[in-house]
Formats: structure tokens, sequence, C-alpha cells
């Protein structure tokens, strides 16, 4: 779940910075009105991207909330058996 994390954000801030560097050569080599129409494009972009990005994140924040969640859950079976187990050792050496 990390490592997928990281691969979305990598992969959204790579997106971004494409798309930053796309603006900056576009100034330099491109006439005036194809260079607004661009901008103007990216600058369009730049809000889906972000979005995109904060859904990831809050994607993996649900994940991991999930996981917690089955953590706990194990971690109370476990608990409630040794409980079990120790109270059926004390039931056996108190009639013993």
């Amino acid at each position: 779940d990390t490592l997928k994390r990281q691969r979305e954000e990598e992969a959204s801030a790579t997106a971004r910075r494409l798309a930053m560097e796309t603006l900056g050569e576009d100034q330099e080599r491109s006439p005036q009105g194809k260079r607004l129409k661009r901008e103007e494009l990216l600058k369009d972009m730049m809000p889906e991207l972000k979005e995109k990005e904060l859904q990831d994140k809050r994607e993996a924040r649900k994940l991991m909330a999930a996981q917690r969640e089955a953590d706990r859950d194990h971690m109370l079976a476990v608990a409630q058996a040794v409980s079990k187990s120790i109270v059926d050792l004390i039931s056996l050496s108190k009639k013993g």
C-alpha cells in the first residue's frame, strides 16, 4: 500500500513537472497565440492533476485505515484466544 501510494505520488509529481516543463519549452519556441492556448490548457489541467493527486491520497488513507482496522481486529482475536487459554489453564490447575 505504501509503495503504491509512493508510486502514485511520484507519477502525479512527474505529470505536474512535465506539464510545467512543456509550458516552459512552448514559451521558448511557439508563436504567441499557440503559447497562450497551451498555457491555458496547462492551467486548466493543473486543478485536475491536483484533484487526482488528492483523490489518490484519500484512497491511500482509506486503504491504510482499513489495514489498521484489520490489524486491530486480528490483535483483538489473538488477545481473546490468549485470555481464553489462560482461563482454561487456571481452571485445569484448580481442578487438578
